[in-house]
């Protein structure tokens, strides 16, 4: 099974193509619904895929009836894992795919770019995320409650669009009390124009904690 799984039987790293961002089309909230994205965890937000079509009012049923096929006839079918919660939902009239790993991400971006009238991308270029490091005390494991925390003690940040793509364990940069964590987060550009404005440093808990832009 570990073979199976490997890179040789899901890596397939063909990047998703190209579709319009949410920065130049989509609302925030529509009809009282908010963008699916919103309820997936913050890690596991980078694979996500956003799908869209160029053809007006399509209907993406029909991409669901065809993906049943290509599950059909993929031999490593059992390597690919989705979103427990949020798999597919369609807002705003795109398609999102909550992948839960990479190489699941790579195999349905690949797949959709292979159709015609379909475009794919993921997440994190969709919303234009911009790439940031952070270290901070690790007294929380939950990533949720940590972001739940940054908003709560810092007015007008928002972390519904910031996807963490890896957390290693860091220098006691912050306390020595405690082990310390760097983590990489993707960040929308509303975010770190905010947290730039405020020397690049944030509330958490008992600490200010320092953000490391990567322009």
């Amino acid at each position: 099974m570990q073979e199976a799984c490997g890179m040789g039987g899901c890596g397939i790293k063909s990047r998703p193509c190209s579709v319009k961002s949410e920065m130049e089309m989509e609302p925030d909230v529509i009809n009282g619904q908010r963008p699916p994205y919103v309820n997936i965890l913050p890690e596991n937000r980078p694979f996500v895929v956003v799908i869209s079509s160029s053809e007006c009012d399509k209907n993406f049923c029909d991409l669901l009836e065809e993906f049943f096929g290509i599950f059909m006839n993929f031999r490593n079918v059992r390597c690919l894992d989705f979103n427990e919660v949020t798999p597919v939902t369609e807002y705003y009239g795109r398609l999102y795919i909550a992948a839960a790993n990479e190489d699941t991400m790579d195999w349905v971006g690949g797949n959709v770019c292979a159709m015609e009238s379909y475009q794919a991308t993921s997440l994190i270029d969709f919303l234009h995320l911009t790439p940031v490091r952070v270290t901070w005390p690790k007294v929380e494991k939950c990533l949720q409650s940590i972001f739940n925390l940054l908003e709560l003690q810092n007015a007008n940040i928002t972390t519904e669009k910031w996807a963490v793509v890896s957390r290693e364990d860091a220098p006691p940069i912050v306390t020595k009390i405690c082990p310390n964590e760097q983590v990489e987060i993707w960040m929308d550009a509303e975010s770190v124009d905010i947290i730039k404005g405020r020397c690049n440093q944030l509330k958490l808990s008992f600490w200010m904690i320092k953000f490391e832009f990567c322009d």
